[in-house]
């Protein structure tokens, strides 16, 4: 069992994590650029004219389709971008260890892979490869961080579940491009 302030992950490894600001997380999630859905007309009664966002529901022509399937793809664009900047934004802020001088390096420059020299670059590149070995353990992580950090437990759960669904997600993706 893992100190307080301190993360097992499933390996073995430990590292010290710390709270991170609810008001930059507030601001981090603020920041999104989320697309808005395609719109249509309703003409009213006295001739005026109303403005409604689609739906799956609403969608009635081909060109609304073509809308409506370019907004998903942008919407799934949006987020995995933005699990991107929540990952990064919680190793960088929620990791309070710094990747060792073991030499832990030398493995995957020995196999072609390249460690970056910028110190932030170089560290998200340890905790991904080093520290979050699983699905869970990054799960683990975040509900960690987040929870030292006084958010809502409830709140903290939905998202460790969320990476773990996400990271199922891009695993069955991997497996199935590697079957064709």
């Amino acid at each position: 069992m893992p100190a307080a302030g301190e993360f097992l992950n499933s390996t073995g490894k430990t590292v010290k994590i710390q709270a991170i600001n609810r008001v930059t997380l507030a601001r981090l999630q603020a920041a999104r650029n989320i697309p808005q859905p395609p719109t249509y007309e309703v003409t009213l009664a006295g001739g005026g004219k109303e403005t409604h966002e689609h739906t799956a529901d609403t969608i009635n022509t081909p060109e609304e389709r073509l809308l409506w399937d370019a907004y998903q793809l942008k919407l799934r664009t949006e987020q995995v971008e933005f699990n991107q900047r929540f990952f990064e934004f919680v190793v960088t802020f929620g990791i309070a260890s710094e990747p060792p001088d073991d030499g832990w390096e030398r493995r995957y420059q020995r196999f072609g892979l390249v460690v970056p020299d910028d110190p932030l670059e170089r560290k998200l590149f340890w905790v991904e490869n080093e520290i979050l070995v699983t699905a869970d353990d990054a799960a683990r992580l975040f509900q960690a961080v987040l929870q030292l950090g006084e958010t809502d437990k409830e709140a903290a759960e939905q998202i460790a579940a969320g990476f773990r669904a996400g990271a199922q997600r891009d695993a069955d993706t991997e497996a199935e491009e590697g079957e064709e």
